[in-house]
C-alpha cells in the first residue's frame, strides 16, 4: 500500500489572511480572572453547538480508580459549559477530571450541559457507578433505573435537588484553562485518563480511511485573519510557515526508505482551500487537497479522528491539533517553537514525553525531547513569549511567508 504523508489544515470560522498587520478590539477580557496567563491572551467567544448524532457505544468504561466512596462528601463536579470551540472545551473538561481525581469526587456527565462538541465524544461519561450512589442517597426520591436513563439525572429532578443542596461544583468559570502547571506537579501523568475520557476510537473505525504507520500527518491552523495581530500592545504571530512543516517532512522522510514514499494530503475545510499557506504547499510540495469528510454531518469530528489516528504528527499553535495529539498519542510529534507570542499561550501547554521534537524554525535549531533536551526547547519558547526576537526584523520575518505579502 501506498504510504501516506497528510497535511490537516483545520479552521473553525478563521477567516484568509488578507494582510500582515491588523489590531484586535478590546474584547471581553476578563482582566480579574484568576486562571488569567497573560495580558495577550482574549477570552473566546461563546458559540453554540447543536449535537448531530450519536456513535455507537464506548468500547471503554471510563472510570475514576481514585473514586473512594467510603469517603465521598456527597459532591459532584461537572463540567463548565465555557466559551470558545472543541479545543477550549476539552481544556474545560481536562480541568474538571483533574480535579476530580484529586480530589476525590464523582464526575456527573449530562450531555445536554457540556460545552461545543463535548457532546460528540462517546467515551465521555460519568463515573461509573454514581447513579447507583446517587439512588441510595441524596436522590432516593428515584430509582437507580430511571437516574440510569439518558440524561435522566436532569428530567428526573436529582440534578435540581443536588444543586438546591449545593452538592454540583464546577472547576473553573471561564478564562484560559490552556495551562497544564493548572494540574499540578505532574501534569502529564493524566495523559492516560484523559485519553480514555476523550477517546474517538469510534470514530476511527467509522473512518473509511486511515493514516497508515509511516504517514505524516501535518497539522495546520491561523489563529487569526493576519500573520499579526496586536492586542493589549502586544504583537502575535498567527501561524507557522511553510518552513516549519517542510523541515518535519525532511525529517520524516529521512527516517527510512517507506517514509519516503509517502504522499502529501492536505485536510482542509472547503472556506479554508483558497488560504496561500495551503496553496503553496500543494505548488511547492506537491500536496494533494483531501475531502473525504466533506459529506460528513460532523466533518471537523472526522478530521479530528484522523489527526488522532495519525503516528507522526506536526502540529500548527492550535488546541484543535494539540489535543489530538495528546489523545492518539502517536509515535512522533513536531511541535513548532514561535519566535513571538501568539494568541494563545503556546509554550504553557508545551508536552515533554520523549516522541516530541521542538523546531526552533527562527533560529534553525531543533530540539529532541529524545535526547534530553526538552528543558532548552521551554526555556527557548518562553525566551521569545517574554521578549520576541524579531521587532527590529520584520522584514527577514516576512520572507518566511512570502505567499502572504502579496
Amino acid at each position: 500500500m501506498l504510504n501516506v504523508l497528510l497535511v490537516i489544515f483545520g479552521s473553525f470560522g478563521v477567516q484568509h489572511v488578507t494582510g500582515l498587520h491588523a489590531k484586535d478590539p478590546p474584547g471581553n477580557f476578563d482582566i480579574n480572572n484568576a486562571t488569567r496567563l497573560s495580558a495577550c491572551m482574549i477570552v473566546p467567544k461563546k458559540y453554540t453547538y447543536a449535537r448531530q448524532g450519536v456513535f455507537s457505544n464506548c468500547p471503554i468504561q471510563m472510570t475514576q480508580a481514585k473514586w473512594d466512596k467510603t469517603s465521598w462528601d456527597g459532591k459532584v463536579f461537572m463540567i463548565h459549559d465555557g466559551a470558545g470551540r472543541f479545543g477550549n472545551q476539552l481544556f474545560y473538561a481536562a480541568a474538571t477530571l483533574v480535579a476530580a481525581a484529586n480530589q476525590n469526587r464523582p464526575v456527573l456527565i449530562l450531555k445536554s450541559k457540556l460545552g461545543w462538541g463535548l457532546g460528540e465524544l462517546p467515551c465521555l461519561q460519568s463515573t461509573a457507578g454514581l447513579e447507583k450512589e446517587l439512588a441510595s442517597g441524596i436522590c432516593n426520591d428515584w430509582p437507580e433505573e430511571e437516574l440510569l436513563k439518558q440524561d435522566g439525572i436532569e428530567t428526573s429532578g436529582c440534578l435540581a435537588k443536588m444543586k438546591s443542596n449545593q452538592l454540583v461544583k464546577t472547576v473553573t468559570n471561564g478564562g484560559n484553562q490552556q495551562s497544564l502547571a493548572l494540574w499540578g506537579k505532574d501534569p502529564e501523568s493524566f495523559f492516560p485518563m484523559l485519553r480514555e475520557a476523550f477517546s474517538v476510537q469510534p470514530v476511527v473505525a467509522d473512518l473509511p480511511d486511515q493514516p497508515g504507520p509511516h504517514d505524516l500527518v501535518l497539522q495546520f491552523r491561523s489563529l487569526k485573519a493576519n500573520l499579526i495581530d496586536t492586542f493589549n500592545q502586544c504583537e502575535r504571530l498567527s501561524s507557522p510557515p511553510v518552513e516549519f512543516f517542510k523541515h518535519a517532512i525532511e525529517r520524516h522522510q529521512s527516517i527510512s526508505s517507506g517514509h519516503r514514499d509517502g504522499r502529501v494530503w492536505v485536510v482542509v475545510t472547503p472556506a479554508e482551500r483558497t488560504h496561500p499557506t495551503v496553496q503553496r504547499l500543494v505548488r511547492e510540495h506537491r500536496v494533494v487537497v483531501y475531502s473525504a469528510g466533506d459529506n460528513q454531518t460532523r466533518p471537523w469530528l472526522y478530521d479530528f479522528a484522523w489527526l488522532s489516528a495519525a503516528r507522526h504528527v506536526a502540529t500548527s499553535c492550535s488546541t484543535f491539533g494539540w489535543w489530538a495529539t495528546v489523545i492518539g498519542d502517536p509515535k512522533t510529534v513536531y511541535f513548532p517553537i514561535m519566535p513571538m507570542k501568539v494568541p494563545m499561550p503556546w509554550c504553557g501547554i508545551m508536552p515533554k514525553a520523549r516522541q516530541y521534537i521542538y523546531d526552533d524554525w527562527w533560529a534553525g535549531n531543533a530540539y529532541s525531547a529524545r535526547n534530553n533536551q526538552t528543558e532548552l526547547a521551554v526555556q527557548a519558547c518562553s525566551r521569545y513569549e517574554r521578549h520576541g526576537s524579531f521587532r527590529t526584523q520584520l522584514d527577514r520575518l516576512y520572507t518566511f511567508y512570502p505567499e502572504l505579502t502579496k
